[in-house]
């Protein structure tokens, strides 16, 4: 699993997918709102430790998936539509303002981007569970390119909840949306080299359009699962 995905908990693997785990069960409310959630909880229930068990607490809080209560323990916070728009537009607004500025570079280094693509491709075909971890390196890599550290940071911030939004989207995906989908990133890839600006701003707009829209199909149809 890439380190920034995962933050302070990238060295436990078990960790890790407890994390990844928690967080998807909270956006598909087999975590109810308003559960509670302590370190002991976590301990018992994945076998953890209370070292990763705080991390985890303190990872999904700030990432706003727990509250803090006045006695200390926390509990989950409902992650609605609204969530899932403001979400994706800050992807947009940080993918757009990357883009932008790569344009203003007079010279431009594509190699992490042509490497991210080229897993990209080779996994579409081995591992779906490790491609969504490279769709999200994918756009990662363009914002590199950018220069702009800040806009880097607040990407990875929010690239965990990406990954984990990709995860819950593949139940409504076609059998053909791994090949469609490289082709989707190819042409993106394409219009930052060899495209002009404005066909490449117009490319990575429609591309973040359907990935909200896929996302919040996904969202509907496990809300409605639970009712």
């Amino acid at each position: 699993m890439l380190s920034y995905i995962n933050g302070a908990l990238s060295r436990s693997a078990l960790a890790s997918g407890v994390l990844q785990e928690i967080r998807k069960d909270i956006i598909l409310r087999n975590y109810p709102p308003e559960t509670k959630l302590t370190e002991r909880v976590l301990c018992l229930k994945y076998s953890i430790s209370k070292t990763p068990a705080r991390q985890i607490l303190q990872q999904l809080e700030n990432e706003g998936f727990v509250t803090m209560l006045d006695n200390g323990c926390k509990k989950t916070v409902e992650f609605t539509e609204n969530d899932l728009d403001c979400l994706y537009s800050l992807r947009n607004l940080l993918e757009i303002t990357a883009v932008k500025m790569v344009f203003e570079k007079k010279l431009k280094s594509y190699s992490n981007m042509l490497e991210s693509f080229i897993r990209l491709e080779s996994l579409s075909k081995a591992s779906r569970e490790a491609y969504f971890e490279y769709d999200v390196d994918f756009h990662h890599s363009i914002i590199e390119m950018s220069g702009n550290k800040y806009i880097l940071h607040a990407y990875e911030n929010i690239a965990p909840i990406l990954y984990t939004m990709f995860q819950i989207s593949y139940g409504i995906y076609a059998e053909d949306f791994f090949e469609d989908d490289v082709e989707t990133h190819n042409r993106l890839m394409r219009s930052i080299i060899c495209e002009s600006e404005e066909t490449c701003l117009a490319e990575f707009e429609k591309h973040h359009a359907s990935a909200a829209r896929n996302a919040k199909a996904a969202l509907r149809k496990a809300v409605a699962e639970k009712k």
